[in-house]
């Protein structure tokens, strides 16, 4: 009863301000101030300065947190003190907006305050600052984060902030899948520096390959060696063209009863080469274009920035697949019950009614806000943009659909597709 009370409190906070879905959410004015100085090294100090009063227990509320997960049976996880300043600064953008971060706005938050590890989930909550229900409350979120936590894998890194600015109370809580003892990774490079750092993979791993990826058409792709202790070391070159590029290490776990295992991410970070960081997100994160009216346009929108960036560089545009004398809606992913399933589903059938082999095709599953966004967002990461700007890959297909319970929050399905005829 009590975790029911709790996630209906929950949804309240949640659903404040929801109206318009494509109501456009500018960053609150005092963000930027929260995140304190840059920080030089991804394995160094926070020294995050953040505004409000504070319980003064952030680390023990992390580690306790960690030890309910670990005697849940999940894996073993760690406090962190990075992604608990992190969930606190999330927890700060609920309260000044009443909105929870967007995709974007959580990516340069994380590479603001220098983590370097790949976000699994986030929560946050918030109560009216009561003292004899603060500590009810404050247990019923770590079982449900606890039940949910359990769900995912890889998991090892936790970090958990209770905000108190007198009169509301406010929970942050991220876990993540992080390297063990990464070193010498920095934020700033000169042009042709080579980097190096090294660290360790959390889980047993069959390969792994790093990836950079900068203002340029080529994403450049390196093995990792991977030792019997699960170590690994990085160095490459760092560009020699000036700008902010994104290194990213991926993973595959072995196979497990013939069952094959998809890259994951291990981190997604930015490193800026021959220029400072900024301390202001990007215009598209801070003030966001509006979503489309029509849910139909939607796809000829992402296709206008992907095209944007193909042009750029010479490469053939992406148009979307059509099949002549057809009549299907192209929203007709969105029907149904709107579950990731049914649309997936849908979207398969989509694919085979149009002939395309399923080799032939990589898909792209991905929540957002804010369409235009995110997929400016998406450009940046090293896996995205090798996939985004493939030339061999010419004809696209996207279905979206509504998040049940959050008016805000959208589901895409795409489709990159190597023309290769009908079958």
């Amino acid at each position: 009863m009590r975790s029911t009370a709790l996630w209906a409190l929950l949804i309240l906070a949640l659903a404040a301000g929801c109206g318009n879905p494509n109501v456009v959410r500018k960053v609150p004015d005092g963000i930027p101030a929260y995140l304190g100085r840059a920080v030089d090294n991804y394995d160094s100090a926070t020294g995050i300065e953040m505004k409000g009063n504070f319980d003064g227990s952030t680390s023990d509320r992390s580690a306790e947190l960690a030890r309910r997960l670990n005697a849940a049976g999940a894996d073993k996880i760690r406090a962190d003190g990075k992604l608990a300043a992190l969930a606190g600064t999330y927890g700060w953008v609920f309260l000044d907006s009443k909105r929870l971060p967007s995709g974007p706005l959580r990516e340069f938050l994380a590479g603001r305050m220098g983590v370097a590890c790949s976000i699994r989930n986030w929560h946050v909550a918030w109560a009216a600052s009561r003292r004899g229900r603060q500590h009810v409350f404050l247990d019923g979120v770590f079982v449900d984060a606890v039940e949910e936590t359990r769900k995912l894998q890889d998991v090892n890194r936790v970090g958990f902030f209770h905000i108190d600015d007198g009169v509301r109370k406010g929970w942050g809580m991220v876990v993540a899948t992080c390297p063990d003892e990464l070193k010498g990774l920095k934020k700033r490079y000169a042009p042709g520096e080579t980097i190096r750092f090294s660290g360790s993979f959390p889980v047993p791993v069959d390969r792994a390959v790093v990836l950079m990826s900068g203002d340029s058409p080529g994403v450049e792709s390196e093995a990792v060696a991977i030792r019997q202790s699960g170590a690994f070391e990085v160095s490459l070159d760092a560009p020699r063209d000036p700008g902010v590029h994104h290194i990213q290490v991926q993973y595959k776990k072995a196979e497990e009863s013939g069952k094959t295992q998809e890259w994951k991410t291990l981190f997604d970070v930015p490193v800026y080469v021959g220029v400072p960081e900024p301390e202001e997100p990007e215009a598209f994160v801070s003030n966001p274009t509006p979503n489309p009216d029509d849910m139909e346009t939607w796809s000829d929108a992402l296709l206008a920035i992907y095209n944007r960036e193909r042009t750029k560089f010479g490469i053939p545009r992406l148009e979307r697949l059509v099949k002549e004398g057809s009549t299907l809606d192209p929203t007709e992913a969105a029907e149904g019950d709107g579950s990731t399933a049914s649309t997936d589903r849908t979207m398969k059938r989509r694919i085979d009614w149009h002939g395309v082999a399923e080799k032939d095709a990589v898909s792209r599953r991905w929540f957002f806000e804010h369409l235009a966004a995110t997929a400016e967002e998406r450009l940046k990461i090293p896996s995205e943009r090798r996939l985004i700007l493939d030339p061999r890959r010419t004809k696209y297909l996207a279905g979206f659909s509504k998040i049940k319970g959050d008016a805000h929050k959208f589901r895409s399905f795409e489709y990159f597709i190597e023309d290769k005829g009908a079958r």
